[in-house]
């Protein structure tokens, strides 16, 4: 999945236990707040893409 987001083919959710593999100096590792979790779940994207808002 790391390789997929590097390379601008999507984004991907993940949990903490997996965020070493998402290391890279491409990918920006947002932490999701404000939602109802029972875990910390992050958004994982190309650093210099910006996200669209949908309607």
């Amino acid at each position: 999945m790391m390789g997929l987001v590097s390379v601008n083919h999507g984004i991907s959710i993940t949990t903490r236990l997996t965020l070493f593999q998402f290391e890279h100096d491409n990918i920006a590792v947002i932490l999701l707040e404000g939602i109802l979790l029972k875990r910390a779940v992050y958004l994982i994207k190309q650093r210099d893409r910006q996200l669209l808002k949908s309607a």
